[in-house]
């Protein structure tokens, strides 16, 4: 679907503009982004594909106490997901380890809101149950930024990725990642028809 639009280039270094056939298309880069990195996360937590990327040095990361506590009691499940952390002694964690997906990312970050994540709702229902939601929370933090100005190339390359997507027009939290607008429309705003 992606493939078959052409670039047009890219708006405010947040939207890639595309047209396809007489539709304007913006698309949300990092909603776009995140879409592709939650699959790839889903599909390695599901079994598909690679794990995880060691880091060269473990980064340590504190946490407040209620935080490490609860973070205690989820490093199994967060291993499944390709984030391999040690208790350090205290409140400290070692990061050993990252999703494939998010190597490039930093842990620290990455650690705190997962342990934000599962103090605001460790009430509600136990990690199996909202896995899709901590997922969602690991793919914003490996996708690109609002403000980063991109290549076309890579303006291609996240659209190819985007078609191999199960689910392309929304991100793992629901918001919209394409608009598409008519030509009929455009031209309304010009006040042409």
């Amino acid at each position: 679907m992606y493939k078959r639009q052409r670039i047009i280039g890219q708006y405010s270094n947040c939207f890639i503009l595309c047209q396809d056939g007489d539709e304007l298309v913006i698309i949300d880069q990092h909603a776009a982004h995140e879409r592709v990195t939650f699959e790839q996360l889903k599909a390695a937590y599901e079994g598909v594909g690679a794990r995880n990327q060691l880091l060269l040095t473990p980064r340590m990361v504190e946490l407040p106490r209620r935080e490490a506590e609860l973070l205690i009691d989820h490093l199994e499940e967060l291993e499944r997901l390709g984030l391999e952390v040690e208790p350090f002694g205290g409140t400290t964690f070692a990061v050993k380890a990252l999703p494939v997906p998010l190597q490039d990312e930093d842990p620290e970050g990455l650690l705190i809101d997962l342990a934000n994540d599962l103090t605001a709702d460790v009430a509600r229902q136990p990690l199996h149950e909202r896995i899709y939601l901590i997922l969602a929370t690991m793919a914003c933090h490996g996708s690109i930024r609002s403000s980063r100005k991109m290549a076309p190339l890579e303006m291609e390359a996240l659209l190819r990725l985007l078609d191999g997507t199960d689910f392309s027009y929304a991100c793992p939290h629901g918001r919209p990642l394409i608009v598409r607008h008519s030509r009929r429309d455009v031209e309304r705003q010009f006040k042409r028809t």
